[in-house]
């Protein structure tokens, strides 16, 4: 059994704890969450529990605000799509490579713990999926407008990222399939831009 959490109030920093965060994550992509103790947590940052649980009651709340800072830094993308100095084509490959970068240290391991053992956090990457989908379809709507898109029903555009999204999100899936975040993203976006026939 480990420490039950008191209540109390807790401390904010949110540069402390944004800094906790960056240094967690890839320790959470190497050993998953599960398993990973408050004990685990503590001895990886180098405090002791205790200063660990006068900012966090529970290690959902020490998850919450890593997956919020993980959102907020993949959410980057969206000025890349809204850069009216670049055309649409140059929008969309800066924002692509913006995004890879961001999915490159996500393992499936953790989302396969993420999505079973903290449904209430997994709810809000569903959330940003369904956002960025939004942000995607005005971005297809414009480049469709400006002539640089061909014409599609973007509906049908949006739809089809939002499906991908999710799948991309779903970690038996890659797992099945044996392919990281990164790699089913790249693939997927340039069978999109590119195109599945030769020219």
């Amino acid at each position: 059994m480990g420490r039950k959490a008191i209540a109390k109030e807790r401390k904010t920093n949110a540069t402390k704890m944004g800094n906790w965060a960056q240094t967690l994550f890839p320790f959470f992509q190497k050993h998953g969450l599960h398993h990973v103790t408050m004990d685990d947590i503590a001895e990886h940052l180098g405090k002791s529990k205790t200063t660990l649980y006068d900012y966090f009651q529970t290690k959902e709340d020490l998850l919450s605000i890593i997956m919020q800072e993980k959102i907020q830094a993949i959410r980057g993308f969206i000025p890349y799509l809204e850069d009216e100095k670049q055309n649409f084509k140059a929008r969309y490959m800066n924002a692509i490579a913006f995004i890879s970068i961001q999915l490159a240290d996500i393992t499936t391991l953790f989302l396969k713990d993420l999505h079973i053992y903290f449904p209430q956090i997994w709810v809000k990457v569903q959330d940003f999926i369904d956002e960025s989908s939004k942000h995607l379809n005005i971005f297809y709507q414009k480049g469709i407008e400006a002539g640089q898109f061909n014409t599609f029903n973007t509906s049908v555009l949006v739809l089809t990222d939002q499906l991908f999204f999710h799948a991309l999100t779903d970690p038996e899936l890659l797992e099945r399939h044996n392919l990281s975040v990164n790699t089913a993203f790249i693939e997927y976006l340039n069978v999109r831009f590119e195109g599945l026939l030769k020219k």
